[in-house]
């Protein structure tokens, strides 16, 4: 039992981060996200990660993707208001090319009615029908509580494991175990399956309106989840940042989903000592990053803008600019100044 409440009560502290405050300091990640400099870059380290150029046909199409790009679309659905999450898009990719598409998503929650969680869709002007649906986690923390229960289970198996000896032996068992649980739970769950049958409806009706032929879902944390299911669901491309594996939990959904579907399509990044992202069974593509904070602060992992700020740190940030708190906020060094201005300037 007490294994149990210590396991469950870690994921909730990590669900409620995740649904009010998504990162560390007095700045939201709306604002954090304004506040970059273009004339400064981080230099790709001598050892960067495997995943810094992403596979291909996991990014946008006919351009280079970084990951970077996947820590950057996983963070929108945190920003608030049209004119601001144009004005961080623009300030990362440059003006004109990509557009927040906020009148179609309005559009779909009016017709759709209750929405159970916020999301952004956004298209790339020189990518004709190509667009990304960036998800956040469910709206209310009730309906984040019903995804922690569904989490649970495994980050249970997962401690039992870790304590048993020879504990790898009785992963068949124990994954056995959290489908049964799983499916006991689902009819108490109406706020999880809610908010991934949205998504799904969102984007199936994206591509029957002709306007949109390929789209990639990406989330942080429980929204990464969420598109992991939606994308599976959908045989679309889905990124996460801090996300949960959904292997194991494939086929209490509905539609379900197969194990071959999730590593086909599910690419996520993982940051050490994240209790979120650690859940579950890995897909074949995940990217695991350092977290550079101290060894008690496991909910500082969780931050997608320290892992952005890694990223870039660790990949080099490839002509895109850089945030002003991987330096003031997070401790990473001084960016390395292109032209004359230094950075305290």
């Amino acid at each position: 039992f007490w294994l149990f409440a210590l396991v469950f009560a870690a994921i909730t502290i990590s669900a409620a981060v995740t649904y009010e405050t998504p990162s560390k300091g007095i700045e939201s990640v709306n604002q954090q996200l304004q506040r970059v400099v273009s004339d400064f870059e981080y230099r790709p380290s001598a050892e960067p990660y495997p995943m810094c150029d992403l596979p291909q046909n996991f990014g946008i199409p006919d351009t280079e993707n970084s990951l970077s790009d996947v820590a950057f679309l996983s963070t929108l659905a945190y920003t608030n208001g049209k004119k601001q999450l144009q004005m961080v898009l623009d300030k990362w990719y440059g003006s004109n090319v990509a557009s927040n598409q906020d009148e179609i998503v309005s559009v779909f929650k009016d017709a759709w009615g209750d929405a159970a969680l916020n999301y952004k869709l956004i298209n790339f002007n020189q990518q004709e029908g190509f667009a990304v649906v960036s998800i956040s986690g469910p709206k209310t923390f009730a309906s984040s509580l019903a995804g922690t229960k569904i989490w649970s289970g495994i980050g249970l198996s997962q401690a039992i494991r870790a304590l048993m000896p020879l504990g790898d032996m009785w992963t068949p068992l124990l994954n056995k175990v959290v489908t049964i649980l799983s499916r006991l739970e689902m009819h108490s769950m109406e706020g999880f399956t809610a908010a991934y049958e949205e998504v799904s409806a969102f984007v199936q009706t994206l591509i029957h309106s002709g306007e949109f032929s390929e789209v990639v879902l990406t989330g942080h944390g429980f929204g990464g989840g969420i598109a992991f299911i939606s994308g599976a669901q959908n045989e679309l491309k889905a990124l996460g940042l801090s996300a949960p594996s959904v292997l194991q939990i494939g086929s209490t959904l509905n539609p379900p989903l197969s194990e071959d579907q999730v590593h086909r399509n599910v690419l996520n990044i993982v940051p050490e000592r994240d209790i979120i992202s650690k859940l579950g069974t890995k897909p074949h593509r995940q990217q695991e990053i350092e977290c550079r904070t101290g060894a008690s602060d496991i909910l500082g992992c969780h931050d997608p803008i320290r892992s952005l700020c890694e990223i870039q740190f660790k990949c080099g940030s490839i002509g895109r600019p850089i945030l002003c708190a991987c330096h003031q906020i997070y401790g990473y060094d001084k960016p390395v100044a292109i032209g004359n201005q230094t950075f305290d300037e």
